[in-house]
């Protein structure tokens, strides 16, 4: 009878040891307690991050970035070059351009000077008061301001007629999204407008009326713009009223060329 239970014993233990063995792969046992817990869920590696495909705007919209958060944090001054040297020249005419934000102006208030002188018998000075106005992440610029302007011109060889104006003025600057011409090599460039205009109530002296319009491209050379070539026309008009001769206008319009240093 004894054989018989040992016998009995041992075919259930043979039974019941594969299903223990596996049964034991899905529980932990803690070494502690001896009490056993579901092993932990196994989890996928997450997708791989998909790969940005490089385009016209990668790095225009970088740029972009740093200089929109420049601005937030430091203000418009420390996130663009304060000053410029500009000039520009053609087959008749010369022109030097200063301008700047200096730290004991305002923020965005700008002054600027400004020297035409040429061969078809003027030159004016002038100097410049704009405050500006930055939107679309700095993209787009507005300048508004006063113009002051004293000049000589000359009608022929006897007749000189000074020329005294304090003209209203807008600028407008666009920052082109950088273009992509050949894989990774872009063109970053402005376009802007300029107009200066003084009616007969602001013109003095022999003037009876100024006005200037240019429109002009500016192509960055280096990636902080503080190098640029410039492709304008100008188109300037004076109107005077003199004993001698009356009224008269002098007309100059043309394309020209130029160089900007930022600093």
């Amino acid at each position: 009878m004894k054989r018989i239970v040992a016998a009995a014993m041992i075919c259930f233990l043979v039974d019941l040891l594969p299903a223990a063995v596996f049964s034991g792969q899905r529980f932990h046992v803690k070494p502690d307690d001896g009490s056993v817990s579901p092993p932990p869920a196994q989890t996928s590696p997450p997708p791989p991050a998909p790969i940005k495909k490089s385009g016209v705007r990668t790095q225009a919209a970088a740029t972009a970035a740093t200089a929109a958060t420049a601005t937030a944090a430091y203000g418009f001054r420390d996130a663009y070059p304060r000053s410029y040297l500009e000039l520009n020249a053609n087959a008749s005419t010369a022109e030097l351009r200063f301008g700047s934000n200096p730290d004991f102006f305002p923020d965005r208030l700008f002054f600027g000077l400004n020297g035409l002188v040429t061969d078809e018998d003027y030159f004016t000075i002038s100097a410049d008061l704009t405050y500006g106005n930055r939107m679309m992440n700095n993209r787009l610029a507005l300048d508004i301001g006063i113009r002051a302007v004293a000049g000589d011109v000359e009608k022929g060889s006897v007749e000189d007629a000074v020329a005294t104006a304090l003209g209203l003025m807008a600028v407008i600057t666009w920052d082109v999204p950088d273009l992509e011409v050949y894989y990774d090599r872009y063109i970053d460039l402005d376009l802007g407008a300029e107009l200066c205009l003084a009616p007969k109530p602001l013109a003095f002296g022999d003037s009876e009326r100024y006005q200037e319009a240019r429109i002009f491209i500016v192509v960055h050379l280096l990636k902080d713009k503080t190098s640029s070539i410039l492709l304008g026309y100008r188109d300037l008009r004076m109107d005077f009223d003199t004993d001698d001769d009356g009224e008269w206008a002098k007309n100059d319009e043309g394309l020209y060329f130029g160089y900007r240093l930022r600093f």
